[in-house]
């Protein structure tokens, strides 16, 4: 049922994000939002038998929304935030391919996160249109966003919810160096790296070796040799000392898994594939569930018995 809802949901926004990028306009956020909406129902916290649900299993109704004093930011989150405990729900915070400031392109990976129940703060104003202007790499913003979360000025925008003890973050592309840079700080608690590495030569001022700083459970993803981060990904995977996990999609090259593209035509199910990745894995390594963590870790894992994958990880990440 989840798939089902997340295909609607993403067929149609798709098609909305996909139209507006090529004509260079910005999606209609007003039709997104109400598909959304349409295909959203909430599933509750516990199974039947009291075990603890996989973040995957919920489904929550969201809201995109300004994030409130900071400024060049989005925040993407469950709509009702009084049905969760105090302090419960974790934050993930996002860095947009190009290094982009506007997270238009992503709005069905950051939705579909917070409709499975977390807070995703993302680089990017509420109202920045989608642009092919170059923006240089600014891990800084990522970090803004982890202490706006940290400050407590925003409790009115999400009634004392949030967990500011499991922070992840992520990046895409030039949005993963960002990450990559930024997740030095011991704040972060999982880092997801996707499509993306620094170049053994650096990129735009960060060494390579930035990444030996990284000390949070890491999952590195790339979309196989037609991903032009393919190796730089291998790379930093290997040069990582934390707990690391690499998965490698080869169908999937730089972007077929926020978009929907699977060996250059259009594919839903690699976009439900992407989603399912992240949701998976902050839920493994920021909530701890054993259903999520089943997906990553063991002989029978979800990613090592599905065809598109090929894993494999280091440094106590399976344990």
């Amino acid at each position: 049922m989840r798939v089902k809802r997340l295909l609607k949901t993403v067929a149609v926004t798709c098609a909305v994000v996909a139209t507006a990028l090529g004509a260079g306009q910005l999606p209609s956020l007003a039709s997104v939002s109400s598909n959304a909406a349409a295909t959203s129902e909430q599933t509750p916290d516990t199974d039947r038998r009291g075990n603890t649900q996989p973040a995957e299993q919920k489904w929550y109704p969201t809201i995109r929304e300004e994030a409130k004093g900071l400024a060049g930011h989005t925040v993407y989150r469950p709509a009702d935030m009084s049905q969760f405990k105090a302090r419960s729900v974790p934050v993930i915070v996002w860095a947009n391919g190009a290094c982009r400031n506007s997270n238009l392109g992503f709005m069905i990976t950051l939705t579909t996160l917070a409709n499975h129940g977390f807070v995703v703060v993302a680089n990017g104003a509420f109202d920045q249109p989608i642009t092919d202007v170059a923006t240089p790499a600014n891990p800084q913003l990522l970090i803004d966003a982890i202490n706006w979360v940290e400050n407590g000025r925003h409790s009115s925008q999400f009634r004392n919810r949030l967990d500011t003890s499991k922070i992840g973050m992520a990046g895409q592309s030039c949005g993963g160096v960002e990450a990559l840079v930024a997740a030095d700080d011991r704040r972060v608690d999982s880092l997801a790296a996707v499509n993306t590495g620094i170049p053994t030569g650096g990129f735009q001022g960060f060494p390579q070796l930035e990444v030996t700083g990284i000390k949070a459970p890491t999952l590195v993803v790339n979309g196989g040799p037609s991903d032009v981060a393919y190796q730089n990904s291998i790379d930093n995977y290997n040069l990582l000392s934390t707990p690391v996990y690499l998965a490698q999609n080869p169908y999937a090259g730089h972007s077929g898994l926020w978009f929907g593209i699977r060996d250059g035509a259009g594919n839903v199910q690699m976009a439900d594939q992407g989603v399912k990745l992240l949701t998976n894995w902050f839920d493994y390594t920021l909530n701890g569930n054993q259903t999520a963590k089943n997906y990553f870790v063991g002989e029978n894992c979800g990613l090592c018995v599905h065809p598109d994958w090929k894993v494999q990880s280091k440094k106590g990440v399976s344990d």
